[in-house]
């Protein structure tokens, strides 16, 4: 993703908050790329508390659940990240 947004020319100009902690991303970017980008591959926990992450990126698969927002179960993939947004993930 660094890369294609190098050769693309995509700045990291918005900011998200991410369990609290400040994260970069650029303007067209998916919560789910932005995490990845960040090096976050852990976006929830099953009910027994193995690390779950992104499988098919395209909304089909829900392994990419977070809250954002404070709306729980948002699927990461589909939703484009905004400047200020809060992200709570596992």
């Amino acid at each position: 993703m660094t890369a294609f947004r190098a050769a693309h020319g995509k700045a990291l100009s918005l900011r998200v908050v991410v369990n609290g902690q400040p994260v970069a991303a650029a303007e067209g970017d998916t919560v789910a790329a932005a995490l990845l980008a960040s090096g976050r591959s852990t976006f929830r926990r099953d009910q027994a508390g193995a690390p779950r992450g992104p499988f098919c990126l395209m909304g089909v698969c829900q392994e990419c659940l977070v809250e954002i927002d404070g709306v729980p179960n948002r699927r990461a993939c589909l939703v484009p990240v905004a400047h200020g947004m809060r992200v709570h993930c596992g």
